[in-house]
């Protein structure tokens, strides 16, 4: 076969397979369907590590909605590491060999308390499960304060675009978990997305809470360490383009049954 020829069969069986993917593309999305938004979902949480010293313990997860749906995209670590031992098994040394990452997904339906987890996004059947349990064991829900009126006062508002940042100081400490600062951003235009972080302050402020950040100024000469340290936890959500795996997650919500 010449060179000429060659190309054209591979231009010819490229052009074939976009034209696939496009119309799969187009009959997957129907114009009466719900439309699939993402978000990028952040928590950030003091902890204190083996030195004794305050670490954070940063998380990212994605959140697809569709239509009453919500599914939690959570990755989930894997390190493999490599050991050397003497003669008599002691260890000699330890080093990571290599670190992989595999994704689960939990999804539920809004107003509904359980929700379904799957080890993949072709798995059949998930396994039942709370979805309170679910949103505190990966720490993607609200802390137990956000802002008390019998404590906390506001002392600047600012507006930013579509956020309202709102910053608060607490005039006393009921104890040495309350954090000092509380700042809350808020989405004039995210209403209509049913997740979220605090069910009251969205509907006090009539906006979506988007950002939260507790501070801790620390206290020097407190004995406990992670009293003693300045630390932060923070809670975030942002609308991000959904560029990968949009079909094969459509396709998940419109086949997903409760």
């Amino acid at each position: 076969m010449s060179t000429n020829k060659l190309h054209f069969v591979i231009t010819k069986a490229t052009a074939t397979v976009v034209a696939l993917v496009f119309i799969f593309s187009c009959s997957s999305v129907r114009s009466g369907d719900p439309k699939l938004n993402a978000y990028l979902l952040t928590s950030s949480l003091p902890l204190i590590n083996k030195q004794g010293t305050v670490q954070e313990k940063r998380d990212t997860f994605i959140l697809f909605t569709y239509g009453k749906l919500q599914l939690f995209k959570v990755p989930s670590q894997h390190i493999y590491s490599e050991t050397t031992v003497t003669q008599n098994g002691n260890l000699l040394k330890e080093k990571i060999a290599k670190v992989t990452t595999t994704y689960f997904y939990f999804i539920y339906e809004s107003r509904i308390n359980y929700g379904y987890q799957f080890d993949s996004i072709t798995q059949a059947v998930g396994r039942r499960s709370p979805v309170d349990s679910f949103l505190n064991l990966h720490w993607i829900t609200q802390p137990h304060h956000l802002y008390d009126p019998r404590v906390d006062s506001l002392i600047e508002t600012q507006s930013n675009g579509d956020n309202v940042i709102e910053t608060y100081i607490a005039r006393t400490k009921p104890d040495a978990t309350y954090n000092d600062t509380t700042l809350l951003v808020f989405s004039k235009s995210q209403t209509g997305l049913d997740f979220t972080f605090s069910k009251e302050l969205d509907s006090l402020k009539k906006m979506k809470l988007m950002k939260v950040r507790l501070i801790y100024k620390g206290t020097p000469r407190a004995a406990d360490v992670f009293e003693r340290e300045p630390k932060e936890l923070s809670l975030e959500m942002m609308p991000i383009p959904i560029v990968k795996d949009s079909i094969e997650i459509i396709r998940f919500f419109k086949q997903f049954k409760p």
